[in-house]
């Protein structure tokens, strides 16, 4: 579970290096909009493997019903197994209604990440939030 976590919180933190307006370009790409973001694996030259998750839901309507996977490095011994986990991108843009300026995206990723159970393989889910403000209309 901490690896799970771990992993989630690193691709939400290379999400939050993304400024609003190349978060707006993912936004705007519609159904084929997506984030790609560098899973560290030293088992090769570059020592990570970048890992392109698509937009899943966007403002609540799903655009792609595939989940991303991904097999986690948590032993740099390169015999050892990896974490099996998948990730569903979540994004809404959130805009002024009133008199208070707001424009902001709200970006949740949903992961699952592999335990072994009695019957056999059983994925655990859980969710990190993110809001990348648009700081322009605001000042």
């Amino acid at each position: 579970r901490a690896q799970a976590v771990t992993t989630s919180l690193s691709i939400l933190e290379q999400m939050r290096f993304q400024q609003y307006p190349e978060v707006d370009d993912i936004y705007n790409d519609g159904s084929s909009g997506s984030i790609t973001i560098e899973l560290i694996d030293p088992n090769t030259s570059e020592g990570y493997v970048d890992l392109v998750i698509p937009v899943n839901i966007r403002d609540g309507s799903r655009v792609n019903e595939d989940w991303t996977t991904a097999n986690v490095v948590v032993d740099p011994d390169s015999d050892a197994p990896k974490l099996p986990m998948k990730f569903y991108l979540c994004l809404t843009k959130q805009k002024s209604v009133g008199a208070t300026p707001v424009d902001l995206f709200e970006i949740i990723l949903l992961y699952q990440w592999a335990t072994a159970g009695a019957a056999g393989t059983e994925w655990q889910t859980g969710n990190v939030r993110l809001v990348v403000p648009n700081l322009n209309p605001m000042f």
